[in-house]
């Protein structure tokens, strides 16, 4: 069985998950944070803008990427 832990991580009163999706550095995953209006707007402007890994031209979903490559136990 997998599960998934996800937190928000701040520093002196700044949302650095916010901070790294909009800059590029990290894939928001919307079905796992449906009501993160601001996490989904700071991605799709991040993909507009080319910022971070959407400078790729194909980048991978680390999801995708994880079910390609597994690992042996």
């Amino acid at each position: 069985m997998h599960f998934n832990v996800y937190s928000y991580t701040f520093y002196k009163n700044k949302d650095i998950n916010l901070e790294m999706i909009e800059t590029g550095n990290a894939w928001f995953y919307e079905y796992h944070a449906k009501r993160e209006k601001e996490y989904r707007k700071a991605f799709k402007n991040a993909q507009e803008q080319k910022l971070g890994l959407w400078k790729e031209k194909n980048p991978q979903n680390p999801r995708n990427f994880r079910l390609e490559n597994k690992r042996e136990e």
